[in-house]
């Protein structure tokens, strides 16, 4: 049995891990456009897609620091010995936090497509690629 905590609490500390590593991946290369003048400068776009981007950023770190935090302090089964109301209130936030991630991701690609009519007409030239490719001739 406790093999099995072992186990579980292993496989619950790599999924974490990629979840930090994605969220951080995607939450980056979307902070690349945040003053690239790619967004509108009117509405609300720009504050959404900081605000997604740092919350792609943040809660993958976020949530592996509350996992280890929690393991520190309570044991590596800490998750299986936790009281009820506890875990009604991890599963509670744990449900929200994957919503806000989903709802965030799901903003940024919905936007990427929605600001490319406006972008800058040069992005659209096709570069001359025998001036950067090795080429026999």
């Amino acid at each position: 049995m406790i093999l099995i905590r072992a186990l579980i609490a292993e496989e619950l500390m790599n999924s974490l891990f990629m979840s930090l590593l994605t969220s951080l991946g995607h939450g980056g290369l979307r902070m690349l456009a945040w003053q690239s003048g790619i967004l509108r400068e009117t509405g609300p776009d720009r504050m959404l897609w900081k605000v997604s981007c740092l919350l792609l950023m943040g809660l993958g770190p976020f949530a592996l620091a509350i996992w280890a935090g929690l393991k520190a302090w309570r044991g590596a089964d800490a998750h299986l010995r936790l009281n009820q109301t506890m875990s009604i209130a991890f599963g509670l936030f744990g449900v929200i936090a994957l919503l806000t991630y989903i709802m965030s991701r799901v903003y940024l690609l919905v936007e990427i497509f929605l600001v490319i009519p406006y972008m800058d007409p040069r992005v659209y030239q096709e570069p001359d690629f025998s001036n950067y490719w090795l080429h026999f001739g």
